[in-house]
């Protein structure tokens, strides 16, 4: 499904380069929910921004669905990235717009008719319940209602891939939950593959079977929860694995 190879982006800085995403390559299969974690400046939102190009790379390829994103015209672009949702971390609304119109923005961006935008709309917010928000603004709900009328949002089009910037940093610990239930109800019920960067340990336990780690921009640590022995992690974030696993073998679900 998400082929990255050998990605690295930099940017000019007042002092000289900054390094923020060096060599890293990844693969995720269809219908995985991948974690990336990691400390503040570590790379992971430059890396997930670069699977869809908003970050376009210094160097190195990107591949979903079998399509080299790193390669396409900007037309082209633009039409494979209908199939890749993303969700951020402040829920990227649009605060004069009625929630049923924030969700209809990348259907009307898509070339739909009004009926058919109704249509999807009332579909997507019934998912995430929240059919009775239609005619509500983004200031007139709570932090968790905002960021389902943002997966809504996402779903849109019916995407392939979804990717989650830090989606909910934001929230306290019973929204998180409810929010992270919502992902896995996605990645079950469409079989949509999740990308989710975060530096909270309890999302990685809660939500993703496969895991990596990133430091200073490279990525340290790969591993899947379903594996049976493990080698030892390197860089300083083996901490990650022993908080995941209590002992070879035994995850933490």
């Amino acid at each position: 499904m998400l082929s990255l190879s050998q990605v690295s982006k930099s940017y000019k800085m007042k002092d000289g380069m900054y390094q923020a995403v060096d060599t890293v390559s990844l693969e995720v299969g269809a219908g995985n929910i991948h974690g990336i974690i990691g400390a503040s400046g570590a790379g992971k939102s430059t890396l997930l921004r670069m699977i869809n190009l908003l970050e376009r790379p210094d160097q190195g390829t990107v591949t979903v669905d079998g399509q080299l994103l790193t390669e396409m015209p900007d037309k082209q672009l633009r039409k494979e990235r209908q199939k890749i949702g993303m969700i951020f971390q402040q829920f990227n609304l649009v605060n004069n717009m009625t929630v049923s119109r924030n969700v209809s923005i990348p259907l009307e961006l898509a070339g739909l008719t009004k009926s058919e935008r109704m249509k999807r709309v009332k579909e997507c917010l019934s998912f995430v319940g929240l059919e009775d928000k239609v005619e509500q603004y983004p200031a007139q709900l709570s932090g968790g209602q905002r960021q389902r009328v943002a997966i809504a949002r996402a779903l849109a089009n019916s995407p392939k891939l979804l990717l989650c910037d830090e989606p909910t940093s934001s929230l306290d610990p019973e929204t998180t939950a409810e929010i992270l239930d919502v992902l896995k109800h996605v990645n079950a019920s469409f079989g949509v593959t999740v990308v989710i960067i975060t530096h909270e340990m309890d999302v990685v336990k809660s939500i993703c079977r496969h895991v990596s780690v990133m430091e200073r921009g490279r990525i340290i640590d790969s591993f899947s929860r379903d594996e049976g022995e493990f080698r030892p992690a390197a860089g300083s974030f083996g901490s990650y694995r022993d908080q995941i696993f209590s002992k070879a073998g035994e995850a933490h679900v």
